[in-house]
């Protein structure tokens, strides 16, 4: 079993720029980061500021994958989406340990990734965030499960991670206000369905 984390970003600097850094402070912590880009490498590695950021990047020991050009979405949504069909790209074990953070979270905190009950099968770190909200609902920094309870939630085929975004993608809203969060209503919806809610989910409340 390995432990990864997942991240993503488009060409936007206020994001793309953290990429190596963050890689590499979780690499430091155990994690084998799993690094989304929204676009191609042969737009990216030809553009000398976004090479830096995927060379930069690979020396951290990240893997890097790219989503190809998804058009009549926003590059931010398709970022934060392509996060929850991670762990359908092929090569992962089935036992591995997949969080979804954020580009821009740096993990200082010494609760970033630990206190997680064995027995439960999804993990949710910060879930008290929206206590009241009208639609369930989580931050994704940080969300954790094991491949094998990641496809069971997103219920994607496996190795078919791009395939089950750009589907995911179809209902996305195009304003920024809409769209700023529908991967968390979209995650959200999955595991209000799925058979593993709320009895073996671990909700960690950020005090």
């Amino acid at each position: 079993m390995k432990n990864r984390v997942v991240i993503a970003s488009d060409e936007n600097v206020d994001y793309c720029f953290f990429t190596p850094i963050v890689s590499l402070m979780w690499n430091r912590r155990g994690y084998i980061p799993l690094v989304i880009i929204v676009g191609t490498p042969e737009y990216w590695l030809t553009q000398p500021r976004l090479r830096l950021v995927i060379e930069c990047t690979r020396e951290t020991g990240a893997e890097v994958y790219w989503t190809g050009n998804i058009d009549c979405v926003r590059s931010s949504t398709v970022a934060q989406c392509s996060r929850i069909f991670s762990s359908f790209i092929c090569g992962l074990s089935a036992a591995d340990l997949v969080i979804i953070t954020d580009v821009d979270m740096l993990p200082l905190g010494p609760w970033v990734g630990g206190g997680r009950e064995q027995k439960k099968m999804l993990h949710i770190w910060y879930a008290n965030a929206y206590q009241g909200s009208s639609y369930l609902h989580f931050p994704m920094c940080y969300v954790g499960a094991k491949v094998e309870t990641w496809q069971d939630i997103v219920g994607c085929v496996s190795g078919q991670w791009r395939e089950g975004l750009v589907d995911c993608l179809i209902g996305a809203p195009k304003d920024f206000d809409g769209a700023w969060n529908y991967d968390e209503l979209w995650l959200g919806r999955k595991i209000a369905a799925w058979s593993g809610y709320p009895s073996r989910t671990q909700e960690i409340p950020r005090t």
